[in-house]
């Protein structure tokens, strides 16, 4: 089973290929226009290098010239005006000739300026449509020629009869030895390959049959098996050249079998490397990650390919120096050719769906590997291994994400016509070499080979840059546990480093590629222009490293400032203002780094930042004049950090709002209520702060005893409920001094009240409450000490003689009669009735 990071490797890497593929279509479509242009505008130079007086003189002073040279005495004649105009020239002043050289190229730069341009346009366009003219005429001719020779087969069995020559008896015995010799030589060879084979044959099945789980061990295996079967090619060729070595045939026919057994060599050598590439049926020594059945479709495919192309192209030159036209062989290679370029097209098209499913899939979020699965199973690579594909679909991730919706439409869009691109780049490598262009073959050969070995290079200087990276920022874990928010911060850098690496690896890449392309991106980097663009991006790369390496100790400094002050005891009032000038800190250096940095960044690239500081000056008049209460937010709040009168985790009043401080800034605090809800409190709006957690607190309370209860013994009791307190495991460390009792403090209207307090801890002092009030209960309720609640006395007032008037009640139970004991009788209707009508006359109801 493969690991993820390796079908992670391949697939960044096919994902590099695909995007090489697209540039390679792209240029092969311009190079042969390119190379054309170059053509022409080589052969027009080649032109008007001529001699200019030559090409101006008129037919009559040529003839004149001739026949001057003809003549003896006009010969000498002219040979001696131009020795006296020799001599003038070489005595006049150089600063004369060279005044005059230059006012003729004044005189004649202007004119040639304006005609560059629609000159080479116009032979760009006569370039092209000449040499595609002249390509397809020749191309057409030779296929002719060699559909005339198949076409006339009296001629073709001619042409073979020539060669054979069985009328001959000569020709023929050299026929029948030329046979047996062939025949011999690849016999022997054959043979020594099957010694061999037998002798290596254990070796090889055991390191076809074992499996090797890392990739130094299965390439060393691959590399052993490739050797021996190296081997077994190298004693079929020792075979069939030492019989062609002992034989007594001619040059030309040894050439003949020669030719057949180098074909045959070179064909079994490619596939021989091919079969190691792929593995068909050895998974354990494989060293590419890919399953059997793609193996044994890469390997059959690129058999056919070699067969087709080395057979089919030696062939050809062996039927040329047997003497096949030459027309007809230059057709031969282009139906070869041709041959070839249509088994990649079917290629191309067998592996259309599955190139364009693994280039959607790559399309979204990277997936992450969850299990084997056969349900959670995707295919990473065509034929990849479900255990090496099973991933699951993760959440999107911005570090793993492909940037922005415009890439997935263009991904998308290239997953649509990839097939179309790589058709129309092999039609366009066929169309280049079949035609004949002037060294169009050979550049867009020598472009794709060059683009490949610099996208080989890319992805590999990528993985050695993001092993790298991720070396280099790991962090100890000493370290770690030292400065437990280092690894953090490096964290979260590592991307965009790996990202920044990239951009900068494969810009290189692609610049390359284009310079490859013939765009002259080298000539062009090495120009004013091109070093200025470079100087600038090295110098915007190193003011935003500079100004990130600040940022990141100063604000290092301060957290691991405030670490330790938070680890001692002693410093715990200061750590808690310097929690609560940290963001402040951090956001107000921020603000000022990038404000630097900005105008810093915008004078590198040539930017005049003097009106941009002075506009800004003029806008901060304008909003300070806008926006007073702003101001004065900004001012009270930094009156109020200065003086440290809130730090964040205090409890305070403003006035307005209370509630537990959970952030500063410089305009306004936030505060978290006792139920949860959080107020804004702008510093404009606080008019004063009552602060219930800097140093010490009071747990005050108002205790109320019933006014039957005596005084003395209820304080003595409370007191002693303090010390009970004091000596508890959970309270008594949050109780700074004994409990103090002041005395009775007021008579309230059915309980005497009495006040005490006890100091406690910041922020203890309602737990400490709470807990002495629970106490208390039980203590009073022990020693039967009332506790009154609010209750009221009705009065009736008062006759005139000081007697209280009566009041009339009605039991609704019945009368109480008066005996031994006290039974009531019910009443009736009747007497209720009777009793109400009493009440309404004032008459007295006696019992």
């Amino acid at each position: 089973m493969l690991h993820h990071s390796t079908v992670s490797m391949v697939s960044r890497f096919m994902r590099a290929c695909l995007v090489v593929a697209g540039l390679l279509m792209l240029a092969s479509f311009m190079l042969p226009a390119q190379t054309l242009a170059q053509s022409q505008s080589q052969s027009q130079s080649t032109e008007q290098s001529a001699d200019p007086v030559m090409a101006n003189a008129s037919p009559e002073a040529i003839r004149g010239l001739i026949d001057d040279l003809q003549n003896e005495p006009a010969r000498k004649e002219l040979i001696g005006k131009l020795e006296l105009m020799l001599e003038a020239q070489v005595d006049a002043p150089e600063g004369q000739a060279a005044a005059e050289t230059a006012n003729d190229n004044e005189a004649n730069a202007e004119e040639g300026f304006r005609l560059e341009v629609s000159d080479d346009l116009t032979a760009l366009r006569s370039s092209v449509v000449e040499t595609l003219s002249k390509a397809l005429a020749t191309l057409g001719r030779q296929m002719a020629e060699l559909a005339t020779l198949f076409a006339n087969l009296p001629a073709l069995w001619d042409w073979v009869m020539q060669v054979v020559q069985i009328d001959n008896p000569t020709k023929s015995a050299l026929e029948a030895n030329f046979i047996i010799v062939c025949a011999a030589a690849f016999a022997l060879g054959l043979l020594i390959e099957f010694f061999l084979r037998w002798i290596g044959k254990p070796i090889s099945d055991r390191q076809l049959q074992t499996s090797h789980f890392s990739i130094f061990s299965r390439l060393l295996g691959l590399i052993g098996w490739v050797v021996m079967q190296l081997i077994l090619v190298a004693g079929f060729a020792a075979g069939a050249y030492g019989v062609l070595v002992l034989s007594d045939l001619p040059t030309a026919s040894q050439s003949v079998i020669l030719t057949l057994v180098s074909i045959t060599v070179a064909s079994r050598v490619v596939i021989v490397l091919l079969r190691g590439i792929t593995m068909p049926h050895a998974a354990g020594t494989r060293v590419l990650p890919i399953s059997d059945e793609t193996a044994g479709y890469f390997y059959v495919w690129g058999k056919r390919l070699t067969v087709v192309a080395v057979y089919g192209f030696f062939l050809g030159q062996l039927a040329l120096i047997n003497g096949l036209p030459e027309g007809a062989y230059l057709a031969w290679t282009k139906l070869v050719g041709l041959t070839l370029a249509l088994m990649a097209i079917i290629i191309v098209l067998q592996n259309r769906q599955t190139v364009e499913d693994w280039i959607r899939a790559h399309a979204t979020p990277r997936a992450e590997p969850t299990g084997t699965g056969a349900d959670d199973a995707q295919e990473a690579l065509p034929g990849m291994e479900e255990e090496a594909a099973s991933v699951q679909t993760a959440p999107p991730s911005k570090s793993r994400n492909i940037g922005s919706r415009g890439m997935r439409l263009l991904v998308s869009w290239f997953a649509d016509l990839w097939h179309v691109l790589a058709i129309i780049y092999i039609v366009a490598i066929y169309g280049t070499w079949a035609l004949d262009i002037p060294g169009g073959f050979e550049v867009l050969a020598a472009s794709t080979v060059q683009t490949i070995i610099l996208a080989v290079l890319g992805y590999l200087i990528m993985r050695l840059a993001d092993k790298g990276i991720t070396r280099g920022f790991t962090i100890p874990t000493d370290m770690a546990e030292r400065m437990p928010g280092l690894e953090q911060r490096v964290n979260r850098y590592v991307p965009v480093i790996r990202l920044i690496a990239r951009i900068i690896i494969w810009g290189c890449v692609l610049l390359g590629i284009l310079d490859a392309w013939g765009f002259q991106t080298a000539t062009w980097l090495m120009s004013d222009a091109g070093l200025g663009l470079l100087n600038s991006a090295v110098s915007l790369l190193l003011i935003i490293s500079l100004a990130l390496a600040m940022w990141e100790l100063v604000s290092s400094a301060i957290e691991r400032k405030l670490q330790a002050l938070t680890a001692e005891a002693s410093d715990i009032e200061r750590a808690s203002r310097l929690r609560t000038l940290l963001p402040l800190a951090k956001s107000v250096f921020s603000v000022v780094l990038a404000t630097i940095v900005i105008l810093v960044l915008l004078s590198e690239v040539g930017v005049n930042i003097g009106p941009l500081l002075a506009g800004a000056g003029i806008i901060g008049v304008a909003v300070g004049f806008g926006s007073q209460k702003l101001v004065q937010d900004v001012i009270t709040g930094l009156f109020i950090l200065i003086e440290d009168q809130v730090s964040i985790g205090d409890y305070i009043d403003t006035g307005s709002h209370g509630g537990v401080v959970e952030q500063i800034n410089l305009r306004t605090i936030r505060l978290r209520d006792f139920s949860g809800t959080v107020h804004i409190v702008p510093f404009s709006d606080v008019s004063s702060i009552k602060n219930f957690s800097r140093e010490f607190a009071f747990a005050v309370m108002d205790i109320g005893v019933a006014y039957r209860e005596d005084v003395d013994e209820v304080i003595a009791l409370i007191e002693r409920i303090g010390a009970e307190l004091q000596e508890d495991e959970t309270h008594g460390p949050q109780i700074l001094e004994p409990i103090v009792i002041f005395g009775v403090d007021q008579f309230g209207d059915s309980a005497v009240v009495i006040k005490a307090r006890i100091k406690v801890k910041p922020m203890m002092q309602w737990s400490i409450r709470r807990a002495f009030n629970r106490l208390m209960k039980k203590r009073f309720d022990e020693h039967g000490i009332e506790i009154p609640f609010p209750h009221q006395t009705i009065y009736f007032g008062e006759l005139k003689d000081g007697t209280a008037p009566p009041a009339y009640v009605v039991n609704a139970k019945g009368r109480r009669v008066s005996g031994d004991n006290d039974a009531i009788v019910a009443v009736t209707e009747d007497e209720k009735n009777a009793a109400v009508a009493n009440l309404a006359t004032d008459v007295p109801e006696t019992d």
